[in-house]
């Protein structure tokens, strides 16, 4: 399914009684359905077609959410596993500081 760009809940059912979309009729009207009901018609499909794509609109802005939690979940936990390394690499050097310093530690007698 295609990733929707804008929010169809935004979007303004057209006029499709308009002559901007006679084209649409022509091909629709036949004896038993006149303009006003394949406008009629023209609005009951648009509309079905915005509610699927709102429903899919909301999908899509809840997944977006969930992903982005979890990606600051990982960012996260990375950040404290770096954290634990770098701790854990000072108490090393303090420890190597320390061994290679001892002399420098021992009292002098007098």
């Amino acid at each position: 399914m295609s990733r929707l760009l804008a929010d169809p809940t935004l979007a303004q059912c057209p006029d499709f009684t308009s002559v901007e979309f006679q084209s649409s009729h022509t091909p629709l009207l036949s004896p038993a359905m006149d303009d006003a009901q394949v406008a009629t018609m023209l609005r009951t499909t648009w509309l079905a077609t915005n509610m699927t794509l709102t429903e899919q609109w909301q999908r899509q802005v809840a997944s977006d959410a969930q992903d982005a939690a979890e990606q600051q979940r990982l960012l996260a936990e990375a950040e404290a596993q770096t954290l634990e390394a770098q701790k854990a690499q000072d108490a090393l050097f303090a420890e190597e500081e320390r061994k290679k310093n001892c002399v420098h530690h021992i009292p002098i007698p007098l």
